[in-house]
């Protein structure tokens, strides 16, 4: 029941229940039910793909997400309750969509979500400005020990 009550309000918040979308899953019954009644209600145009089974990619991208906030939200702070989760998860999941990610070539999820389109060339010039750099940065470095 949650997974479907997590789309209708991320569909909600981004205006997103016109829209084509595919939502890739894994083949988990979390993704079943009320996932599979939500998708097909009228209003919604997205359509679920089953990851390495309808087509040959896997949703380990959105599965990093997950262990992220498992793993740097959830179990540092060792939630006691369902009220102590949503707590903590009400104020990781922005800070998590606000973090620039590798595979969206330095935009962040809200980038994206907001309409810009990943560019694996948008950061290369600062990114070799900033290798060039670093030799430089590195020996002007005193840490006190050596």
């Amino acid at each position: 029941l949650n997974p479907a009550r997590n789309l209708i309000a991320v569909c909600e918040k981004f205006n997103l229940f016109h829209r084509k979308i595919d939502l890739m899953c894994d083949d988990g019954t979390e993704n079943k039910g009320e996932v599979s009644v939500f998708l097909e209600r009228g209003d919604v145009m997205s359509r679920r793909i089953i990851a390495q089974i309808e087509v040959i990619y896997s949703n380990s991208m959105s599965e990093a997400g997950n262990k992220t906030m498992k793993y740097e939200y959830l179990f540092p702070q060792k939630p006691y309750s369902y009220d102590d989760v949503i707590r903590i998860l009400e104020k990781a999941v922005p800070e998590f969509n606000r973090r620039p990610h590798g595979q969206l070539y330095g935009l962040s999820p809200d980038d994206v979500l907001a309409g810009k389109m990943p560019d694996k060339h948008l950061f290369c010039e600062k990114i070799e400005q900033a290798r060039a750099n670093r030799p430089k940065i590195n020996r002007n470095q005193v840490c006190g020990i050596c």
